[in-house]
C-alpha cells in the first residue's frame, strides 16, 4: 500500500488565536483536522525553535539558544532523512533558518547542499524578512535584477526605528512578495508532481513575521470582531521578585492599545495572504485526487506579542509568544476535533513518522501525539532562561536558575498575576523539575 503524502505548512510567528475571518481556508482545514490547543514551542525565537523541530533535541542540547551565529552540523540526523530514506520525495520552499542569516553565507543558493544533507531533495530557500535585502536567494536575485533591492532596504530601515508599528503596504510587486512567492513555488512543485513515490513537501512561509506589510486589499478581509484588545502587563504578587530577561528595557517604544489594534489588523492581513496561498495548494490536492491520501500539518515556530503587555515580537515565555497553533489532518480525515494534551514543537517529526509507518532511526526527544504516551511537562528555552509548564502551572527561571515568573494556568489563563517568589510550594517543586531536566537532558 502506498504511503501517504505529507504536506507540511509552516508559518513564522503565528499566534494560536489567529483563526477567524482572515483564515477561511484554514477554517475548512480545521474541520478535517485535530486541533491541539496546548501546543508550545521549544524556544520562543526562530533559530533554536526550527533546529529543535528538525533534529528533535532541546535547544541547549544543540547549543542554539538564540539567533546568534550557528550552522547545523552537515548531515545531522533528522526525521526528514528518515522519510527520504523510506522512499519519500522531499522538498522545502521558504524559510529554514538552519544557519545564521548574518551574511556568513551571503548567497543562500550556495547552502542548498547543506539543506539537502538534512533530508530535503529539492530546496528553494528564502531568508527572513528583516534580512532579505542583505542576502541573495532565488527570490532576492529577482529583486536585484528588477532594481527593487534599494527600495526594499530603505523600507526596512524606515520601519525599524524606535516606533515599530508601521503597517503600510509592501513596496514589492505582489508576485515577488515573499509569502506569495513561497506559496506559488510550493504550488508549482505539487502541480507538476509526477513521481510514483509519496511526497513530503514543506512550504515554510516567512510571514506573518514582521514587517506587517501586506497589500492593502488584504486588510479588507479582517473583521473588527477578530481584533481583540491587547493584554495589559501582569501584576507582581511580590514586587521584590527576582528579575530576568523579560524585565530588561525594550529597544523600541512600548505599544499603546491604539497602536496594537493597528498592528493586529496588519498582522492578520498578512495571515490572510498566507491563508489564500494555503487554500490554493489544498484545492490543487483535491483537484488531483490527492487530498484524502495526504497528511497535512500546520504549525508555527513561535507566537507574536502583537501589542500584548505593550510589546511586539516574541523572545519571552508568556503564552502570546510561546503558545503555537497545531493542526494535523490525517489521511481520509480519520480524526477531527480538539485535543488538550501537552504537545511540544519537536513532537511533530515523530508524529509524522508514526502516521507514515516509518521507524525513527535516531535518538531524539519528541513523541508522537497519537501515541499512548503523554507529556507531564513542557520545557522551552531562550537565551539561558528556561520555562517548565504543566496543565496547571507555568514557571520561568532566569540565567541564575532563580524563579521570576509563575502563573496559575487553571485560574489565571490570561497570565495577569505573577505569583513568583511568594513562597508557594509549587514553585519549589517545579524548580526541582527544571534542575532534573538539565541533569538528565545534557548537551550533545
Amino acid at each position: 500500500m502506498k504511503k501517504p503524502n505529507i504536506l507540511f505548512l509552516m508559518v513564522d510567528q503565528m499566534r494560536s488565536d489567529s483563526f477567524g475571518s482572515a483564515t477561511p481556508h484554514l477554517n475548512k482545514l480545521i474541520q478535517d483536522s485535530v486541533t491541539f490547543t496546548n501546543c508550545f514551542t521549544t524556544s520562543p525565537i526562530c533559530a533554536p525553535a526550527r533546529a529543535s523541530l528538525l533534529l528533535g533535541k532541546y535547544p541547549h542540547q544543540l547549543g542554539i539558544v538564540n539567533n546568534s551565529h550557528h550552522i547545523l552540523e552537515r548531515g545531522s540526523s533528522s526525521w526528514v532523512q528518515d522519510l527520504r530514506d523510506s522512499g519519500y520525495e522531499t522538498s522545502v520552499f521558504g524559510k529554514t533558518h538552519y544557519y545564521t542569516y548574518d551574511g556568513t553565507i551571503p548567497d543562500m543558493r550556495e547552502a542548498e547542499d547543506l539543506i539537502q544533507s538534512f533530508g530535503f531533495n529539492t530546496v528553494n530557500e528564502v531568508p527572513g524578512p528583516r534580512v532579505s535585502g542583505r542576502l541573495l536567494s532565488h527570490l532576492t536575485q529577482i529583486w536585484h535584477d528588477q532594481g527593487l533591492i534599494e527600495k526594499y532596504n530603505a523600507d526596512m530601515k524606515r520601519r525599524y526605528g524606535r516606533v515599530q508599528t508601521d503597517v503600510s503596504p509592501t513596496v514589492l510587486p505582489f508576485e515577488l512578495y515573499p509569502d506569495n512567492y513561497v506559496g506559488e513555488k510550493g504550488y508549482e512543485y505539487l502541480k507538476g508532481y509526477a513521481s510514483e513515490n509519496p511526497f513530503f513537501t514543506m512550504i515554510s512561509f516567512p510571514g506573518p513575521h514582521d514587517p506587517w506589510d501586506a497589500p492593502l486589499s488584504y486588510h479588507d478581509n479582517i473583521a473588527a470582531t477578530d481584533i481583540n484588545l491587547p493584554l495589559s502587563d501582569f501584576v507582581d504578587a511580590n514586587p521584590d521578585r527576582n528579575r530576568g530577561d523579560y524585565d530588561k528595557d525594550l529597544d523600541y517604544n512600548r505599544v499603546s492599545s491604539k497602536e496594537a489594534i493597528k498592528v493586529r489588523t496588519g498582522y492578520l492581513a498578512k495571515v490572510s495572504v498566507i491563508d489564500e496561498k494555503i487554500g490554493k495548494v489544498l484545492q490543487l490536492l483535491k483537484d488531483r485526487n490527492m487530498y484524502d491520501n495526504t497528511i497535512v500539518v500546520l504549525v508555527s515556530d513561535h507566537g507574536e506579542m502583537c501589542g500584548d503587555r505593550g510589546r511586539l515580537y516574541k523572545s519571552n515565555f508568556l503564552d502570546s509568544s510561546v503558545k503555537i497553533p497545531l493542526l494535523i489532518k490525517n489521511v481520509e480525515n480519520q480524526r477531527q476535533g480538539t485535543e488538550d494534551t501537552l504537545v511540544a514543537l519537536f513532537d511533530i517529526g515523530p508524529t509524522l513518522l508514526d502516521l507514515a509507518d516509518v521507524p525513527i532511526r535516531y535518538e531524539q526527544e519528541g513523541i508522537s501525539v497519537f501515541s499512548n504516551e503523554h507529556k507531564d511537562y513542557i520545557f522551552s528555552e531562550y537565551n539561558g532562561e528556561t520555562m517548565v509548564l504543566t496543565q496547571e502551572w507555568k514557571l520561568v527561571v532566569n540565567k541564575d536558575m532563580e524563579p521570576y515568573l509563575l502563573f496559575d494556568r487553571q485560574n489565571d489563563q490570561l497570565e495577569m498575576l505573577n505569583l513568583a517568589c511568594t513562597g508557594l510550594d509549587i514553585e519549589k517543586e517545579l524548580l526541582l523539575v527544571i534542575n532534573s531536566f538539565f541533569e538528565t537532558k545534557g548537551t550533545e
